[in-house]
């Protein structure tokens, strides 16, 4: 496979259909999407509107609210609409599809959303040297099943080899559990835990006053050494 730009642009239009990757994403990406295959599952690049309407769904899920509330919002995948401008945000959105493989009756091979990602410019002014950011996340049915390390390391490697070689990071809270897979990956706090200051969030929590709670907001970067 090769890369389909190589000026550093991302997607920013709906496809039609979204492309199943079938390799040529260096040693980490490869072996990551052989894990889920052998697992059930494919990961494909591009958003069509069909699955854009089950990521506004998923997107509901309380796992996700907690920490990713602005994805049902009207900044990303409310409505056709919504989606079709973030889509276009900051020059483009790479959009990565976690699917899993269904058999049908008639022995047709379905794919269901299981999970979905995403990768584009979004410069943090404090964190410049990380120009692309990223996002990870996967369906409720899905967790537990070892699926987020590799989805995640498909999502670094498709966008370096697909699309830009620019550094990466991405912004999550530092009581994420996702957090430990990420520093498996070999993701790094951009700045010390000690010196970042705490912040209210909206949370789902049960008997939390006010639904906000005290979190740190924390900014993760990938290795350039681990890229290709």
């Amino acid at each position: 496979m090769t890369r389909k730009n190589s000026t550093g642009e991302f997607p920013h239009k709906f496809v039609s259909n979204p492309e199943i990757l079938r390799g040529g994403l260096g040693l980490l990406g490869d072996e990551a999407l052989k894990k889920l295959n052998a697992k059930g599952y494919e990961v494909a690049d591009g958003l069509s509107s069909d699955y854009a309407a089950a990521i506004s769904i998923m997107a509901q899920q309380p796992h996700i609210v907690e920490y990713c509330p602005k994805d049902t919002t009207s900044s990303r995948f409310a409505g056709r609409a919504s989606t079709e401008k973030w889509l276009q945000k900051a020059g483009g959105r790479a959009v990565f599809l976690l699917l899993e493989k269904l058999e049908s009756e008639d022995q047709d091979l379905n794919l269901r959303l299981a999970g979905y990602g995403w990768t584009g410019y979004e410069i943090t002014p404090t964190y410049e040297e990380y120009p692309v950011t990223s996002a990870y996340r996967l369906g409720m049915n899905h967790l537990g099943k070892g699926l987020a390390s590799a989805f995640t390391q498909v999502v670094i490697s498709a966008t370096y080899h697909l699309y830009s070689k620019e550094s990466l990071g991405l912004e999550t809270w530092l009581s994420n559990k996702a957090v430990h897979i990420y520093n498996q990956l070999g993701f790094f706090a951009l700045a010390s835990i000690d010196e970042l200051e705490e912040e209210w969030r909206p949370t789902l929590q049960p008997d939390v006053p006010n639904g906000l709670i005290l979190d740190k907001r924390l900014h993760m970067g990938y290795p350039d050494s681990k890229l290709a």
